[in-house]
């Protein structure tokens, strides 16, 4: 294997979430990496909340929370969600807490309870770098795969270039700019990092697919910095 396909499986974890919602209980999976010593985690917002933006909408506890819809979907967060966790391809696992969450640009960040992370963990990142037309890139993560559980998914990397800058919605998100990468894209990659060619900085975050078209939907974190209330 590549080295830098090598450093980015060991530095890459899975994001496993307990849901409790009455007699709807499991355990939601996603991909996500830490950026800094300090514990400092990225993923995407659905990830963080497991069930579809649409879902949560239609539960009691959003209805009955007033506020913003931030404040709900927070609320419904600290009602039904628990126990979230990044954990390592060698089986470290590392405890969250979650710090902000943005579903119009489908973001969350987290902090990892244990405080200091170590240098080995850790993802540079690159928010100045354009993305341009044509441009190799790749994105690892642990996608759903046929015969495995959530937390058992292999990980997995995948090769694609930069064809389209479209302004679309993903599910209940916001509508803004995404970069279509043509790569085929499965449930479990979301909130992984996006790379250039063989760098190993991160330009974007995986959230969305046009599975039929092998089409992967990424957002810069160029974008994400400029506009995400995550960063407010």
């Amino acid at each position: 294997m590549a080295s830098h396909v090598y450093s980015k499986r060991t530095k890459v974890a899975r994001v496993l979430i307990n849901v409790n919602l009455g007699t709807l209980t499991g355990q939601g999976n996603g991909s996500g990496f830490f950026i800094s010593t300090d514990g400092t985690f990225f993923t995407c917002a659905h990830v963080a909340l497991v069930l579809k933006g649409a879902e949560i909408k239609k539960l009691p506890i959003f209805a009955q929370t007033s506020g913003t819809e931030h404040e709900k979907y927070m609320a419904f967060y600290s009602s039904c969600i628990d126990n979230p966790k990044a954990v390592f391809e060698d089986g470290q696992e590392v405890e969250l807490q979650l710090e902000k969450l943005d579903m119009y640009y489908d973001f969350a960040i987290f902090k990892a309870k244990t405080g200091k992370i170590a240098s080995e963990r850790i993802l540079e990142t690159d928010f100045s770098t354009p993305i341009d037309y044509g441009m190799h890139t790749n994105f690892v993560g642990y996608p759903m795969c046929p015969g495995y559980a959530p937390d058992k998914n292999p990980f997995a990397f995948n090769l694609g270039y930069v064809s389209a800058f479209p302004e679309i919605q993903i599910e209940e998100n916001g509508k803004y700019e995404h970069i279509q990468i043509n790569a085929l894209n499965l449930g479990g990659n979301s909130g992984g990092p996006l790379f250039i060619g063989e760098s190993e900085a991160v330009v974007g975050i995986v959230n969305g697919n046009w599975s039929q078209y092998n089409v992967a939907y990424a957002t810069s974190l160029k974008l994400l910095r400029e506009k995400s209330a995550c960063y407010f």
